[in-house]
Protein backbone atom coordinates (compact mmCIF):
# COMPACT_ATOMS: atom_id res chain seq x y z
CA UNK A 1 0.00 0.00 0.00
CA UNK A 2 3.07 2.04 0.95
CA UNK A 3 4.98 1.61 -2.00
CA UNK A 4 1.63 2.07 -4.49
CA UNK A 5 1.34 5.69 -2.74
CA UNK A 6 4.74 6.63 -3.01
CA UNK A 7 4.71 5.80 -6.68
CA UNK A 8 1.65 8.08 -7.12
CA UNK A 9 3.06 10.87 -5.60
CA UNK A 10 6.30 10.37 -7.49
CA UNK A 11 4.28 10.50 -10.83
CA UNK A 12 2.24 13.80 -9.58
CA UNK A 13 5.77 15.51 -8.81
CA UNK A 14 7.17 14.78 -12.18
CA UNK A 15 4.01 15.33 -13.76
CA UNK A 16 4.21 18.98 -12.29
CA UNK A 17 7.98 19.58 -12.47
CA UNK A 18 7.06 18.86 -16.46
CA UNK A 19 4.12 21.30 -16.37
CA UNK A 20 5.87 23.60 -14.92
CA UNK A 21 8.89 23.27 -16.70
CA UNK A 22 6.48 24.04 -19.65
CA UNK A 23 5.28 26.97 -18.50
CA UNK A 24 8.12 28.98 -19.39
CA UNK A 25 9.85 27.46 -22.71
CA UNK A 26 13.33 27.95 -23.49
CA UNK A 27 14.49 29.79 -26.59
CA UNK A 28 17.43 29.12 -28.27
CA UNK A 29 20.46 31.57 -28.98
CA UNK A 30 19.89 30.90 -33.19
CA UNK A 31 16.15 31.65 -32.57
CA UNK A 32 17.12 34.82 -30.94
CA UNK A 33 19.86 36.19 -33.08
CA UNK A 34 16.66 35.47 -36.01
CA UNK A 35 14.62 37.36 -33.88
CA UNK A 36 16.37 40.34 -32.71
CA UNK A 37 19.72 41.04 -34.55
CA UNK A 38 19.59 43.98 -36.64
CA UNK A 39 21.32 44.27 -40.37
CA UNK A 40 24.42 45.73 -39.06
CA UNK A 41 25.08 42.69 -36.17
CA UNK A 42 28.60 41.63 -36.11
CA UNK A 43 29.84 38.42 -34.49
CA UNK A 44 33.15 37.88 -33.91
CA UNK A 45 35.25 35.74 -31.81
CA UNK A 46 36.53 37.66 -28.52
CA UNK A 47 38.04 35.86 -25.95
CA UNK A 48 37.17 32.49 -27.13
CA UNK A 49 33.70 34.36 -27.15
CA UNK A 50 31.39 34.78 -29.93
CA UNK A 51 30.51 38.36 -29.30
CA UNK A 52 27.32 40.13 -31.38
CA UNK A 53 28.46 43.67 -31.40
CA UNK A 54 27.40 46.79 -33.12
CA UNK A 55 29.64 49.65 -34.59
CA UNK A 56 27.81 52.44 -36.23
CA UNK A 57 28.80 56.08 -36.71
CA UNK A 58 32.30 57.88 -37.06
CA UNK A 59 34.41 60.03 -34.97
CA UNK A 60 35.90 59.42 -31.63
CA UNK A 61 34.95 56.22 -30.05
CA UNK A 62 32.15 55.51 -27.24
CA UNK A 63 31.58 52.25 -25.95
CA UNK A 64 28.23 51.68 -24.15
CA UNK A 65 28.17 48.83 -21.47
CA UNK A 66 24.21 47.57 -20.77
CA UNK A 67 22.98 46.82 -17.46
CA UNK A 68 22.18 43.48 -15.71
CA UNK A 69 19.26 41.99 -17.35
CA UNK A 70 19.17 43.99 -20.88
CA UNK A 71 21.59 43.82 -24.21
CA UNK A 72 23.00 46.16 -26.41
CA UNK A 73 19.18 47.00 -27.67
CA UNK A 74 18.65 49.04 -24.40
CA UNK A 75 20.91 51.35 -25.79
CA UNK A 76 19.08 52.33 -29.20
CA UNK A 77 18.26 55.84 -28.38
CA UNK A 78 21.39 56.74 -27.15
CA UNK A 79 23.59 55.72 -29.87
CA UNK A 80 20.99 57.40 -32.31
CA UNK A 81 21.90 60.75 -30.80
CA UNK A 82 25.66 59.71 -30.79
CA UNK A 83 25.65 58.29 -34.50
CA UNK A 84 26.28 61.76 -36.53
CA UNK A 85 29.59 62.78 -33.95
CA UNK A 86 30.62 59.81 -32.64
CA UNK A 87 32.14 56.25 -33.95
CA UNK A 88 29.14 54.13 -31.22
CA UNK A 89 30.16 50.58 -29.90
CA UNK A 90 27.86 48.14 -28.38
CA UNK A 91 28.10 44.52 -27.43
CA UNK A 92 26.53 42.05 -25.49
CA UNK A 93 27.73 41.14 -22.30
CA UNK A 94 28.25 36.50 -22.29
CA UNK A 95 25.12 36.45 -19.58
CA UNK A 96 23.02 38.74 -21.96
CA UNK A 97 21.43 38.96 -25.80
CA UNK A 98 22.99 37.66 -28.52
CA UNK A 99 26.56 37.05 -27.06
CA UNK A 100 27.26 33.33 -27.16
CA UNK A 101 27.92 31.20 -24.23
CA UNK A 102 31.71 31.31 -22.92
CA UNK A 103 32.83 27.83 -23.39
CA UNK A 104 35.22 27.79 -20.59
CA UNK A 105 32.34 28.79 -18.08
CA UNK A 106 34.12 31.54 -16.28
CA UNK A 107 31.72 34.24 -15.85
CA UNK A 108 32.44 37.21 -13.85
CA UNK A 109 33.01 40.93 -14.13
CA UNK A 110 37.13 39.93 -14.90
CA UNK A 111 35.91 38.10 -17.73
CA UNK A 112 33.97 40.93 -19.35
CA UNK A 113 36.44 43.52 -18.25
CA UNK A 114 38.97 41.05 -20.48
CA UNK A 115 36.40 40.60 -23.10
CA UNK A 116 36.15 44.74 -23.14
CA UNK A 117 39.50 44.83 -24.01
CA UNK A 118 39.85 42.07 -26.16
CA UNK A 119 36.86 43.73 -28.62
CA UNK A 120 38.62 47.41 -28.44
CA UNK A 121 42.64 45.37 -29.45
CA UNK A 122 40.16 43.43 -32.47
CA UNK A 123 39.00 47.17 -33.59
CA UNK A 124 42.32 49.13 -33.36
CA UNK A 125 41.33 51.30 -30.53
CA UNK A 126 43.90 53.07 -28.55
CA UNK A 127 41.53 55.11 -26.70
CA UNK A 128 37.41 55.71 -25.84
CA UNK A 129 35.11 56.82 -24.41
CA UNK A 130 33.05 54.69 -21.81
CA UNK A 131 29.78 54.80 -20.51
CA UNK A 132 28.14 51.97 -18.16
CA UNK A 133 24.73 51.62 -16.54
CA UNK A 134 24.22 49.90 -13.43
CA UNK A 135 26.65 46.61 -13.52
CA UNK A 136 27.67 47.97 -17.17
CA UNK A 137 29.12 51.12 -14.96
CA UNK A 138 30.80 48.46 -12.75
CA UNK A 139 32.94 47.30 -16.06
CA UNK A 140 33.26 50.88 -17.12
CA UNK A 141 34.86 52.20 -14.09
CA UNK A 142 37.28 48.85 -13.34
CA UNK A 143 38.05 49.26 -16.82
CA UNK A 144 38.83 53.00 -16.35
CA UNK A 145 41.02 52.41 -13.33
CA UNK A 146 43.13 49.01 -14.93
CA UNK A 147 43.68 50.93 -18.22
CA UNK A 148 44.37 54.41 -17.74
CA UNK A 149 45.53 55.33 -21.34
CA UNK A 150 42.55 53.70 -22.79
CA UNK A 151 39.96 55.53 -21.60
CA UNK A 152 39.31 59.73 -22.91
CA UNK A 153 36.21 59.79 -21.04
CA UNK A 154 34.13 57.72 -18.50
CA UNK A 155 30.41 58.27 -18.26
CA UNK A 156 28.66 56.21 -15.42
CA UNK A 157 24.34 56.01 -14.87
CA UNK A 158 23.03 54.56 -11.94
CA UNK A 159 25.67 52.42 -11.90
CA UNK A 160 26.44 49.37 -9.27
CA UNK A 161 29.65 48.50 -8.09
CA UNK A 162 29.45 50.35 -4.32
CA UNK A 163 29.54 48.00 -1.25
CA UNK A 164 26.42 46.97 -0.02
CA UNK A 165 24.14 45.36 2.84
CA UNK A 166 21.49 42.94 2.55
CA UNK A 167 19.36 45.76 2.59
CA UNK A 168 20.43 47.69 -0.07
CA UNK A 169 21.77 44.77 -2.32
CA UNK A 170 20.50 45.01 -5.91
CA UNK A 171 19.76 41.39 -5.37
CA UNK A 172 17.01 42.36 -2.97
CA UNK A 173 13.38 40.94 -2.86
CA UNK A 174 11.57 43.96 -4.56
CA UNK A 175 7.80 44.56 -3.40
CA UNK A 176 5.42 43.24 -5.23
CA UNK A 177 8.50 40.26 -6.38
CA UNK A 178 8.36 37.32 -3.71
CA UNK A 179 6.37 35.25 -6.01
CA UNK A 180 9.31 35.25 -7.91
CA UNK A 181 12.14 34.42 -5.85
CA UNK A 182 13.67 31.04 -6.18
CA UNK A 183 12.36 30.73 -9.96
CA UNK A 184 15.55 29.62 -12.08
CA UNK A 185 13.96 31.16 -14.96
CA UNK A 186 11.42 33.82 -14.22
CA UNK A 187 7.73 34.67 -16.17
CA UNK A 188 7.38 37.62 -18.38
CA UNK A 189 5.45 39.01 -15.52
CA UNK A 190 8.77 39.26 -13.23
CA UNK A 191 10.15 41.87 -15.97
CA UNK A 192 7.08 43.66 -16.14
CA UNK A 193 7.09 44.43 -12.28
CA UNK A 194 10.51 44.44 -12.01
CA UNK A 195 10.51 47.42 -14.93
CA UNK A 196 7.83 48.53 -13.31
CA UNK A 197 9.43 49.48 -10.08
CA UNK A 198 12.59 50.23 -11.33
CA UNK A 199 10.83 52.99 -13.70
CA UNK A 200 9.39 55.83 -12.24
CA UNK A 201 6.20 58.10 -12.03
CA UNK A 202 3.72 57.51 -15.14
CA UNK A 203 7.29 56.37 -17.53
CA UNK A 204 5.83 52.37 -17.43
CA UNK A 205 7.85 50.00 -19.24
CA UNK A 206 7.03 49.69 -22.53
CA UNK A 207 5.92 46.28 -24.67
CA UNK A 208 9.39 45.62 -26.11
CA UNK A 209 11.26 46.10 -23.41
CA UNK A 210 9.77 43.20 -21.54
CA UNK A 211 9.43 41.13 -24.16
CA UNK A 212 12.78 41.67 -24.98
CA UNK A 213 14.21 41.04 -21.54
CA UNK A 214 11.70 37.85 -21.21
CA UNK A 215 13.41 36.14 -24.13
CA UNK A 216 16.82 37.36 -23.17
CA UNK A 217 16.65 35.58 -19.91
CA UNK A 218 14.88 32.39 -21.08
CA UNK A 219 17.95 31.72 -23.03
CA UNK A 220 18.89 27.85 -23.44
CA UNK A 221 21.54 27.69 -20.47
CA UNK A 222 21.00 31.22 -19.20
CA UNK A 223 20.12 30.09 -16.04
CA UNK A 224 23.46 28.41 -15.20
CA UNK A 225 25.26 31.29 -16.67
CA UNK A 226 24.02 33.61 -14.47
CA UNK A 227 23.92 31.87 -11.54
CA UNK A 228 27.77 31.09 -11.89
CA UNK A 229 28.30 34.78 -12.26
CA UNK A 230 26.42 35.77 -9.41
CA UNK A 231 28.20 32.96 -7.58
CA UNK A 232 31.44 35.04 -8.33
CA UNK A 233 30.71 38.71 -8.36
CA UNK A 234 32.39 40.81 -5.36
CA UNK A 235 32.48 44.33 -5.16
CA UNK A 236 36.05 44.65 -4.38
CA UNK A 237 37.74 47.82 -3.08
CA UNK A 238 36.00 50.28 -5.18
CA UNK A 239 37.39 52.92 -3.07
CA UNK A 240 40.32 51.98 -4.05
CA UNK A 241 39.58 51.08 -7.58
CA UNK A 242 38.01 54.59 -8.36
CA UNK A 243 40.88 56.34 -6.55
CA UNK A 244 42.95 55.17 -9.93
CA UNK A 245 40.69 56.43 -12.21
CA UNK A 246 42.13 59.66 -14.10
CA UNK A 247 39.65 59.97 -17.24
CA UNK A 248 37.08 63.12 -16.88
CA UNK A 249 33.81 61.56 -15.22
CA UNK A 250 30.32 62.10 -15.64
CA UNK A 251 27.91 60.81 -13.20
CA UNK A 252 23.87 60.81 -14.15
CA UNK A 253 21.72 59.64 -11.56
CA UNK A 254 17.99 59.05 -11.20
CA UNK A 255 16.80 61.21 -7.80
CA UNK A 256 14.07 58.61 -7.35
CA UNK A 257 15.91 55.30 -8.33
CA UNK A 258 14.66 52.67 -6.15
CA UNK A 259 17.50 50.47 -6.69
CA UNK A 260 20.36 52.06 -6.32
CA UNK A 261 19.81 55.56 -3.64
CA UNK A 262 20.88 58.58 -5.50
CA UNK A 263 23.36 59.07 -2.65
CA UNK A 264 25.80 56.76 -4.36
CA UNK A 265 26.38 59.53 -7.13
CA UNK A 266 27.89 61.16 -3.91
CA UNK A 267 30.12 58.46 -3.02
CA UNK A 268 31.43 57.79 -6.32
CA UNK A 269 32.36 61.73 -6.92
CA UNK A 270 34.31 61.26 -3.36
CA UNK A 271 35.88 58.62 -4.02
CA UNK A 272 37.17 59.80 -8.03
CA UNK A 273 40.20 61.24 -6.76
CA UNK A 274 42.38 61.32 -9.28
CA UNK A 275 40.01 63.30 -12.07
CA UNK A 276 37.59 65.80 -12.03
CA UNK A 277 33.97 64.81 -12.04
CA UNK A 278 30.76 66.19 -12.71
CA UNK A 279 27.04 64.98 -10.77
CA UNK A 280 24.12 65.21 -12.30
CA UNK A 281 20.60 64.18 -10.58
CA UNK A 282 17.49 64.22 -12.66
CA UNK A 283 14.28 64.69 -10.52
CA UNK A 284 11.69 62.04 -11.49
CA UNK A 285 13.34 59.71 -12.97
CA UNK A 286 14.62 56.10 -11.39
CA UNK A 287 17.12 53.51 -12.15
CA UNK A 288 16.68 53.49 -16.18
CA UNK A 289 16.99 57.00 -16.97
CA UNK A 290 18.30 56.73 -20.02
CA UNK A 291 15.01 54.53 -21.18
CA UNK A 292 13.13 56.91 -18.99
CA UNK A 293 13.70 60.17 -20.58
CA UNK A 294 16.45 59.28 -23.27
CA UNK A 295 16.20 62.75 -24.80
CA UNK A 296 17.07 64.55 -22.05
CA UNK A 297 20.34 61.70 -20.98
CA UNK A 298 21.67 62.45 -24.54
CA UNK A 299 21.65 65.86 -24.40
CA UNK A 300 24.21 65.00 -21.13
CA UNK A 301 25.98 62.70 -22.37
CA UNK A 302 26.68 64.49 -25.52
CA UNK A 303 27.68 67.95 -23.62
CA UNK A 304 30.18 66.16 -21.80
CA UNK A 305 31.58 64.16 -24.28
CA UNK A 306 31.69 67.61 -26.19
CA UNK A 307 33.49 69.39 -23.53
CA UNK A 308 30.57 71.67 -22.82
CA UNK A 309 30.54 70.97 -19.37
CA UNK A 310 34.44 70.71 -18.36
CA UNK A 311 33.97 74.18 -16.71
CA UNK A 312 31.57 72.66 -14.22
CA UNK A 313 34.11 69.93 -13.23
CA UNK A 314 35.74 69.57 -10.20
CA UNK A 315 37.98 66.62 -7.97
CA UNK A 316 38.08 65.72 -4.68
CA UNK A 317 41.12 65.67 -3.22
CA UNK A 318 42.02 62.86 -0.63
CA UNK A 319 44.75 65.03 1.50
CA UNK A 320 45.28 65.47 5.25
CA UNK A 321 43.44 67.53 6.68
CA UNK A 322 46.64 69.63 7.65
CA UNK A 323 48.22 68.95 4.23
CA UNK A 324 45.36 71.14 2.82
CA UNK A 325 46.20 74.42 4.64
Amino acid sequence: MFGRWLSLVLVVLCVAGAAESQEIPSISLQDLREKYALPESQFELIEGIEVHYLDQGAGDAVVLLHGSGLNLRAWDSLAEALKPGFRVIRFDFPVAGLTAADPEQRESMERNLEILLGLLDFLELEKVSLVGASSGGIIAFRFAAQFQDRVDRLILINSGGLPRTSQTSPARVRPGMAEFAGMAVKPRAYFEAAFSYTMVGPRQPPDWLIDMAFDINRREGFANELDRFNQRFATGQPKVVLAEVKSPTLILWGRENRSLSHLDADVFEHWITGAPSLVKKYDGLGHWAYLEDPALVARDVLSFLNGDLDPQLTQTINKPYLDQQ
